[in-house]
């Protein structure tokens, strides 16, 4: 599977949910998919005029090539998805979370920088959780060994970008369906 492949495969996945654009330029970074998702989840007393609550939750994804990776391209990256996260979330009253996930495509990674990438994180916390709080996901996607490597925020996603698909794991329901 090259990258055009694996690129239209994880667009397939997300169409249902997000919404998503193609090659666009975020802040001087070239990336082949953007994706967004918006959920917003609000309680009424009698009427929808009464409003008791409401919670805002937001995923952004960018998904990035790279022919080579390298201890210097990661960081970039990592600063990338930092700047990003301070670019789109706006955090205010209703605001709960927001996810910046970021996906590093590659033919082959070196084993020797995968700490690098299971040691990121990054989270920020808005007005002690009362404006919510934002929180970036880091994988590297390698095409070649069918592997994804990920921070440990990104360890909730990272069967969904397995390149041969999605692991099932064992439990009850798989029992049963055999």
């Amino acid at each position: 599977m090259n990258v055009s492949e694996y690129t239209d495969l994880v667009e397939k996945r997300l169409e249902r949910n997000f919404d998503i654009e193609r090659n666009i330029n975020f802040l001087n970074l070239d990336i082949p998919l953007f994706a967004k998702m918006e959920m917003f989840n609000e309680k009424y007393f009698a009427s929808k005029q009464v409003k008791v609550w409401r919670a805002e939750n937001y995923e952004y994804i960018f998904l990035k090539d790279f022919s080579t990776i390298n201890e210097k391209t990661i960081e970039d990256f990592q600063k990338f998805l930092i700047n990003a996260l301070e670019e789109l979330v706006d955090p205010h009253n209703e605001h709960m979370s927001s996810v910046i996930t970021g996906v590093m495509v590659t033919s082959n990674f070196p084993e020797d920088l995968e700490n690098k990438i299971k040691k990121f994180k990054h989270k920020k916390i808005y007005a002690f959780s009362f404006k919510g709080w934002a929180e970036v996901r880091l994988m590297v996607v390698s095409l070649h060994s069918n592997r994804v490597i990920s921070n440990r925020k990104g360890k909730e996603v990272q069967d969904f970008y397995l390149p041969t698909g999605i692991k099932r794991k064992k439990g009850i329901i798989n029992f049963f369906s055999k």
